[in-house]
């Protein structure tokens, strides 16, 4: 019987500060902060809420990204902006203030620490690993001889 340790994520920070110059030339600083389960539960049915534009975003190539960023943009963006604004526990950090101050690069950096400091690609890998454990493997048909 082999035994397999579950490491608490020690690396994963419990809090990052940013700060950046936003468009407006002023400095914006907040702190992207471990979200507890309720909280992450909002996040998770805001993320249900995107667009299928940007599940499918990881599936397609520079060519088709380039033929509907129209659409992402007037589509996806906003809705994206809410799931960032409810991960970041900053009541002056609003829909308004990212669409209006923040500039790509910020958006992005934001993005990053919120993955981060909520260790969400080991979440996925742990999510994966209970997926194997409880499916059932199919029952093979029996071969008949003769």
């Amino acid at each position: 019987m082999s035994t397999e340790k579950t490491k608490v994520s020690a690396a994963s920070p419990r809090s990052q500060e940013l700060q950046f110059i936003n468009v407006s030339g002023e400095s914006i600083t907040f702190t992207v902060k471990k979200l507890p389960l309720g909280r992450v539960i909002n996040l998770l049915n805001a993320v249900q809420q995107l667009p299928k534009e940007i599940a499918d975003l990881d599936k397609m190539d520079e060519g088709e990204i380039l033929q509907n960023i129209s659409s992402l943009i007037a589509l996806a963006i906003p809705k994206f902006v809410d799931v960032v604004v409810e991960a970041i526990d900053d009541k002056a950090i609003t829909k308004d203030v990212v669409l209006n101050e923040f500039g790509l690069d910020d958006i992005m950096s934001t993005i990053y620490s919120i993955l981060v400091v909520n260790n969400i690609l080991g979440i996925l890998g742990t999510i994966k690993k209970v997926r194997a454990l409880t499916t059932t493997p199919q029952a093979k048909p029996a071969v008949q001889i003769g």
